[in-house]
């Protein structure tokens, strides 16, 4: 649930995050965890690092693992953008720190990844028929 900023040059900001944007959260058809993976998934894929941190926070409040938080990251990595990513990890890292989350609580880095070329050793050329004239 958005947090009301008392120093919000924009106040009507805060109308908004105490009325809809609250109400929306307390909606029955996803619960708040589900809403927190939503939210961190929209979060993460527009690079909208500014209020990351609450939502980290909140999505663990929620329920959501630092693992899968971690795999979330990853996994958008390769559909909203590696840099996109790159920021979430970023920030994501401080929020585990400050919250005393360990490596140990974090999935494992050893998939098994294929040499760069090796993928195109299985892909046979088109075969190519030759016209004749």
């Amino acid at each position: 649930m958005a947090a009301i900023r008392e120093s919000a040059f924009a106040p009507a900001l805060n109308g908004y995050a105490s009325g809809p944007l609250a109400e929306s959260w307390k909606r029955p058809a996803l619960n708040a965890r589900d809403r927190s993976i939503v939210t961190l998934a929209a979060l993460i894929a527009r690079n909208q690092t500014v209020e990351m941190p609450k939502y980290l926070s909140l999505a663990r409040h929620d329920g959501v693992k630092s693992r899968e938080i971690a795999e979330i990251i990853t996994h958008l990595a390769f559909y909203s953008g590696w840099a996109n990513a790159v920021s979430a990890d970023a920030i994501a890292r401080t929020v585990a720190a400050e919250r005393n989350i360990g490596a140990d609580q974090l999935p494992s880095a050893t998939p098994k990844l294929l040499p760069l070329d090796s993928c195109f050793r299985s892909i046979k050329p088109p075969r190519r028929s030759v016209r004749r004239m």
